[in-house]
């Protein structure tokens, strides 16, 4: 866990829980069972009898505007426009006449106009979570269609869009957060090279890459995700199952009932490598790359969801790559996740595909999940390979069980609950700085009692100092520790973190193997907790969205 206080002394000392975090940010499942492509209509009728308890809030802060940002001075979509082209990190979209829908660069290939969306941090976002003001999405009247994708994903988050008022999809909207086809073994391709796997949709996971055809050639690398296809063995040729060369499909993803936290489709495994003593020739020695994940979506108004006819949502696996020759096909990558978060739900006819990629030797991966929660009597979503949970009320943005850490006071000076941050406006301010060691009292939720957290002290000049708390008391529910330090005069700030071992259902969407040596942190960012699992290697998984 982390959280981050800014202090100053003398003229005032402010202590301002930012709380900061970097990295990654993904993921949220619920077991399903293989299953082939098959299409479903969801019609809900009568699925709200119940009214809501008190009013629901999608939690967005508004910061981000309203959805789409048009061109300066503009008041509507580009003439012309046929693809909207999200940047998820700068907030940059990009209006386009013509672009490569396979392999969904981050440019236009004729770009007809720009937009930019507000409160994107300086160094960009990157977790994934929009807060808009409203969201109404239609297309150019010169064109009839539009379809948006949204790149520039390199923390792999999922996209999360929450609004204070409605989400509306227009007529012939479509909205692209599938995984990308794995490469394919091409004459003249050099034999030394592997050909990669797909790239997934936000929040899913990569495919694997083809072995490499050496000599020694190697397998075909795992698909990425807790579910990866494995990887097809080198110099075996065979279609069968023992020995196999082909990479396997990506499989189910294990998560929640309820798709808190939410995790998208994992990638099929790449092919495995031929040496030249197998026939084949130079250059189509490589198998093919495994598709990429479908990915993950979550949207959440606090008034209604409304898709109109037409409207389509692609969270489907990318299909493996074919080899030269032989067997080594790549694994396809498993389809993504759907969550629909809103009082009411509203649409005459829309579909949600999430079928697994085809993996050229053994079939389709798993199929996604959809989740749809709120009054959805009048919600006809056709589900293209996929499995449907309808609830009739609206449900937690966030799982209830993410741990939290939160520096709750320092000294006798309360610190406010939704920390500015900023030091232009203090959260709080000592008069004079203490002359003694000051308590620096923390509340977590959802972590283990027992657990220590490091306090450091930073002050604008000089050397930061750290510290250890107390052991946390109380329950998993609520739980309190403290810390003494000593704070210089001037401006500075306070930072809390903990980690504890990753167990239970928040590291089911882990492979097992890296469940033993995961580890959970918390952060937090202007007021919201932020919770992620740790692998040994570095990465990081987010499994609550907050702001930036």
């Amino acid at each position: 866990m982390f959280e981050h206080t800014l202090f100053t002394t003398s003229n005032g000392m402010e202590v301002d829980m930012a709380r900061s975090g970097e990295g990654w940010s993904r993921r949220r499942t619920r077991c399903v069972g293989w299953a082939k492509a098959i299409l479903l209509m969801l019609i809900c009728t009568g699925a709200a009898d119940r009214a809501l308890a008190q009013p629901f809030s999608s939690g967005s802060t508004g910061v981000n505007g309203s959805f789409p940002p048009f061109p300066t001075g503009t008041t509507a979509l580009p003439d012309g426009t046929r693809h909207l082209v999200w940047n998820m990190s700068s907030g940059l979209v990009r209006y386009c006449s013509e672009y490569d829908t396979a392999t969904q660069p981050e440019t236009c290939t004729t770009e007809v106009g720009t937009g930019q969306i507000p409160g994107i941090p300086a160094a960009g976002l990157t977790n994934g979570v929009f807060n808009f003001t409203d969201v109404d999405v239609n297309f150019s009247p010169t064109v009839g269609f539009l379809n948006i994708f949204p790149v520039g994903n390199s923390n792999n988050s999922p996209l999360t869009i929450l609004s204070q008022n409605s989400i509306h999809l227009g007529f012939n909207v479509s909205l692209f957060a599938n995984g990308l086809n794995g490469g394919s073994t091409n004459v003249g391709l050099l034999p030394s090279v592997a050909a990669p796997g797909g790239r997934p949709g936000p929040g899913g996971f990569a495919g694997g890459a083809t072995g490499n055809p050496g000599p020694p050639a190697t397998d075909g690398s795992t698909g990425f995700g807790p579910a990866g296809g494995i990887g097809g063995i080198a110099n075996t040729n065979f279609c069968s199952a023992t020995p196999h060369a082909f990479g396997f499909n990506g499989g189910p993803s294990p998560v929640s009932a309820t798709l808190t936290p939410l995790i998208g489709g994992s990638g099929g495994g790449g092919g495995g490598a031929l040496e030249a003593s197998s026939g084949c020739q130079v250059g189509r020695l490589n198998g093919g790359g495994g598709g990429g994940g479908g990915g993950a979506l979550l949207m959440v108004a606090t008034g209604q969801i409304n898709f109109s006819p037409g409207v389509v949502l692609y969270l489907t696996g990318g299909n493996g790559g074919a080899p030269g020759c032989g067997c080594s096909y790549g694994g396809g990558g498993a389809g993504g996740a759907l969550r629909l978060v809103a009082p009411t739900l509203v649409s005459p006819s829309s579909s949600a595909n999430l079928t697994g990629g085809f993996g050229g030797a053994i079939g389709s991966a798993a199929a996604g999940t959809v989740r749809i929660e709120g009054d959805a009597s009048n919600f006809n979503l056709f589900l293209n390979g996929s499995t449907g949970t309808v609830v009739a009320t609206p449900g937690a943005v966030t799982p209830a069980n993410t741990p939290t850490l939160r520096i709750t006071a320092v000294g006798a000076l309360t610190v406010p609950p939704a920390p500015s941050g900023n030091v232009n406006t203090p959260d709080v301010t000592f008069p004079t700085p203490p002359s003694s060691p000051v308590d620096v009292s923390l509340a977590g939720s959802n972590i283990p009692t027992g657990t220590t957290a490091k306090v450091r002290v930073t002050p604008q000049v000089g050397s930061a100092t750290e510290v250890f708390s107390s052991a946390f008391v109380g329950s998993t529910a609520s739980s309190t520790a403290t810390a003494s330090v000593t704070i210089p005069p001037g401006f500075g700030a306070i930072t809390a973190s903990a980690t504890f071992a990753c167990n239970g259902t928040i590291c089911a969407l882990l492979p097992p193997k890296d469940r033993s040596s995961a580890v959970v942190e918390v952060v937090a960012a202007n007021g919201r907790s932020r919770a992620f699992i740790v692998k040994a290697d570095g990465e990081r998984i987010e499994l609550s969205g907050g702001e930036e």
